[in-house]
């Protein structure tokens, strides 16, 4: 404060060393600020999740708060840091010489650095849930605008190390490239340089790390897939080794930045593809493209650790190995192996569960109801017929009828009865009948009477003993692993529907 009120009010000028060093001061201890609140943010955040399973919903909802507010003073102070580079940069006069050319450069790298905290700041904002739900529509189309925002910076931070290279460039082409630096007696200008291309570098690849991860989260595949990709030059890293005092050791650090951010791509395609439930062609296609981007990850992690463990090899330095933990071409390999078989059960497990499941026919037969049985060859259709009886047997009317006219009429009711009977009663039945006892004993005589198939019966000789099986579809919101097993075990009942269908049954069922 007192420098500023110094150069308000005309006792300092802005290029002078006590302001530039106030400046400088001040910037280290915001962005060594901003590191701390970003730590106590990602403890914070460990800690709540043992603390909220222990008390209620309200404190739960207070400490959900605390860690989200830590790496929001992050990104203040990180922001304060920045405004100090450029106010650093703005009173730094321009000059050829080879002292300014240098200070340009690190201001280049200071900004870069900034840039990229303020954008990982955002973007571990919303990695962490701080963020308003994504279910609303004002609130999912902000936390878009925040992520455009946290990528704009990366953008700025990878730009800037564009900047910085070509400045080392400046500087190792510079007649006083050999000299010894002011501001390091131990290197040269050139020494200087070197570090500064180095410094682009591994800026570079963490940046892109996490503008790959924006992009991703953007919807923006394929450009996600080229930055992951492209995040380090491994052919621009062994350039600077044992070149003008860089040791060996030092470029790790890019490397493995560079190997993290193919394993990212790999991890973020792989779990785009599992989240797909094969209930189209066009997922079918998307989960297929997943799979190739994965492989072109894994190929790439591959060659990168090839690289880094032949390095290590060349120049013994195994303590390397042992610190950044990088696997070998043989276990990407078999890693990548390992995906693709599963990616290949699930799709044909979802191709059977496909063909498994067939319309059901239209007219199904049920338990309850008979079915078409004009096409039986064991009975013949009978029409079912009601009898009203009194106590003698029949009906009698008061007027008499002629002898042979009653004696048809009584054996066509004769008829009629035995025809009742043998369809619709048990053999006890019949028996105590009262029907004439001629007719009775005619009856015992015979064979035993095989009776009209009912219920079950009907179903068994239709070979339809079950229903024809069917469910629910799965939810869409369904944890992955847990989709691939219930796919897997109900292949054959799970119904055939598009994803727009599943969403828009699920979204009736809530309703109702």
């Amino acid at each position: 404060v007192s420098v500023y009120t110094n150069i308000s009010e005309g006792c300092l000028e802005e290029s002078s060393d006590e302001v530039y060093q106030s400046r400088e001061n001040s910037r280290e201890v915001n962005m060594h600020l901003g590191s701390l609140l970003i730590e106590i943010g990602s403890k914070l955040s460990t800690l709540n999740k043992q603390l909220c399973q222990k008390v209620n919903s309200a404190v739960a909802a207070s400490l959900s708060v605390a860690p989200s507010l830590s790496i929001c003073a992050a990104e203040e102070s990180f922001c304060t840091a920045l405004a100090l580079v450029e106010e650093l940069e703005s009173s730094q006069p321009t000059s050829s010489e080879i002292s300014n050319i240098w200070i340009k450069g690190q201001h280049l790298l200071l900004s870069g650095r900034a840039h990229t905290n303020i954008g990982a700041s955002i973007l571990e904002l919303f990695q962490s849930g701080g963020m308003s739900s994504a279910l609303n529509t004002i609130h999912r189309h902000r936390n878009m605008a925040q992520l455009s925002k946290a990528l704009n910076h990366f953008n700025k931070a990878i730009a800037s190390t564009g900047e910085l290279r070509k400045n080392a460039m400046a500087i190792m082409n510079n007649a006083n490239a050999k000299s010894i630096s002011i501001y390091n007696a131990g290197r040269t200008w050139a020494s200087e340089a070197v570090h500064h291309s180095y410094d682009a570098i591994e800026l570079r690849s963490l940046a892109s790390r996490h503008c790959g991860t924006c992009l991703w989260k953007l919807d923006r595949i394929n450009e996600a897939k080229n930055v992951l990709l492209n995040a380090v030059s491994t052919s621009d890293l062994f350039e600077l080794v044992d070149r003008e005092g860089l040791k060996a050791e030092v470029i790790f650090g890019a490397l493995c930045e560079g190997y993290w951010s193919a394993m990212l791509l790999a991890e973020l395609s792989t779990h785009t593809w599992e989240s797909i439930s094969f209930l189209s062609k066009s997922e079918l296609a998307k989960g297929e493209e997943m799979v190739l981007m994965m492989s072109d990850a894994m190929k790439r992690a591959a060659q990168i650790s090839e690289d880094f463990h032949s390095f290590a090899k060349k120049f013994s330095l195994d303590d390397s190995i042992n610190k950044y933990s990088i696997a070998t071409r043989d276990q990407i390999e078999k890693e990548e192996e390992s995906i693709r078989e599963v990616w290949n059960k699930r799709k044909n497990d979802s191709k059977k569960k496909v063909m498994n499941v067939s319309r059901p026919p239209v007219n199904l037969p049920r338990k309850d109801v008979v079915g078409d049985i004009r096409n039986r060859g064991d009975f013949r259709p009978q029409t079912r017929r009601i009898f009203v009886r009194d106590d003698n047997g029949f009906s009698s009317r008061s007027r008499r009828r002629k002898k042979g006219e009653v004696e048809r009429n009584r054996r066509e009711e004769k008829s009629v009865v035995e025809s009742f009977h043998a369809e619709f009663c048990s053999e006890e039945r019949a028996e105590h009948s009262t029907i004439t006892s001629s007719t009775r004993m005619e009856r015992q005589s015979t064979k035993k009477i095989e009776y009209r198939k009912w219920g079950d019966e009907i179903q068994d000789d239709n070979d339809a003993k079950m229903y024809p099986g069917c469910c629910p579809p799965l939810p869409p919101d369904m944890p992955a692993d847990l989709r691939a097993s219930y796919e897997a075990k109900y292949a054959a009942i799970l119904p055939n529907m598009s994803e727009s269908d599943v969403m828009a049954f699920y979204a009736c069922v809530n309703r109702k």
